[in-house]
């Protein structure tokens, strides 16, 4: 059979529909959206919605996110097709987004699913006679992936919005206990990050879920697919990470991964990026001292791209955390995939601030480069 054929046929004969609310709110599986259908159909309004929220410099958090989903789709520029909208502009969004439904059944000739979050498209479509599209909430995607009943996700959302109290059994099993949200993050990751809860709220909390079988180790679903060690390593809480090493026996070398994962989505994510490597190239030098005491650091470990801890440091001018982690044995000599050492990279990842910093880090690199000249004239002048 010919290729488009095949792949037709082992991605189930379908293709999915993503309206704007699907791909602000779950851009970080939108790879799998690829793996998991045969095509993924963006409407032409919908891509200028994700521009315009794009260019909002006044709603940050939504600019993220669509910047985010617009990367993802150029990820899967293969598996995606962009579809114009030729009606009338005056009519609803559900009516514009299931015309294009139909025009995508009608050329692919396999069903469609629609994949929403607004209500108002969801309502529109109740008691739709067109077999040949499906209408499904986010809440439901998330349900009918990992297995879990809806009703089980609406007490995972109760658990996770809950203040206080944090003792009893809770009627879950283990592998509920670690579904993901809409927003990609298990229970652990989502306390965590909650601003809600101060330290001692969440370390409660977090006891709580391990107790009722919350696996400590488990990476998230969300952006960079950490597991909460790194979350809260990212988030520069030093008190939290040294509760989550010792109380909660976190894994220090747990590295990030794609949870998703198959044939067809290997190399599509950094992988491998583990707690002290996030510590290391962020410059929480009192984190990353921390980590290496350890007994079980694995303190030159590498990702997908061959970077250790010492890389990561050097890429972004953490000279504290450089000193740290060779006082500690990180071995200098280690190459990444394209043979370079840590020296090597020294500065090519740095994210100045401001001015000063700019000017800072040129004199840096200029002293830099003017002694690796000097040590390539000495090595030059030794061989003659």
């Amino acid at each position: 059979l010919p290729k488009e054929t095949r792949e037709q046929i082992l991605n189930a004969s379908k293709v999915v529909v993503l309206d704007t609310t699907a791909l602000m709110n779950m851009p970080h599986i939108i790879k799998t959206f690829g793996v998991e259908f045969y095509k993924i159909i963006i409407c032409d309004f919908v891509m200028n919605e994700l521009e315009k929220n794009k260019n909002n410099t006044k709603n940050f958090i939504n600019s993220k996110k669509a910047r985010k989903a617009i990367n993802e789709l150029l990820d899967c520029q293969e598996k995606v097709v962009y579809m114009d909208y030729n009606g009338d502009e005056n009519v609803p969004i559900a009516d514009r987004i299931k015309k294009i439904a139909k025009e995508a059944y009608d050329k692919y000739i396999c069903n469609v699913v629609l994949i929403s979050d607004d209500k108002n498209i969801n309502a529109r479509y109740l008691g739709m006679d067109d077999n040949t599209i499906e209408v499904v909430s986010l809440k439901e995607y998330s349900a009918k992936r990992q297995k879990i009943t809806t009703e089980n996700i609406d007490m995972l959302i109760e658990i996770r919005e809950k203040k206080n109290s944090f003792e009893g059994k809770i009627e879950l099993s283990k592998e509920e206990m670690d579904s993901f949200f809409v927003d990609g993050r298990t229970l652990i990751s989502s306390t965590i990050i909650d601003k809600s809860l101060n330290n001692e709220a969440k370390m409660k909390k977090i006891k709580w879920l391990i107790e009722n079988g919350a696996d400590i180790n488990k990476n998230d679903c969300a952006s960079d697919f950490f597991p909460p060690l790194t979350t809260a390593v990212q988030m520069g809480d030093y008190e939290l990470v040294k509760f989550l090493l010792g109380e909660c026996k976190a894994n220090p070398n747990t590295g990030s991964f794609y949870p998703y994962h198959n044939r067809d989505t290997i190399g599509l994510q950094n992988e491998g990026n583990t707690p002290l490597m996030v510590a290391s190239f962020h410059g929480y030098s009192r984190i990353v001292e921390e980590l290496c005491k350890h007994n079980d650091i694995s303190i030159n470990q590498q990702d997908r791209n061959g970077y250790t801890a010492l890389i990561k440091a050097n890429l972004n001018c953490c000279d504290e955390c450089i000193a740290i982690l060779q006082k500690y044995g990180a071995d200098r000599k280690i190459r990444d995939n394209k043979g370079r050492i840590a020296s090597e990279l020294y500065g090519l990842g740095y994210s100045p601030r401001n001015e000063k910093d700019k000017i800072r880090q040129l004199n840096k690199n200029i002293k830099w480069y003017e002694k690796e000249i000097e040590r390539i004239k000495k090595g030059i002048n030794q061989t003659k």
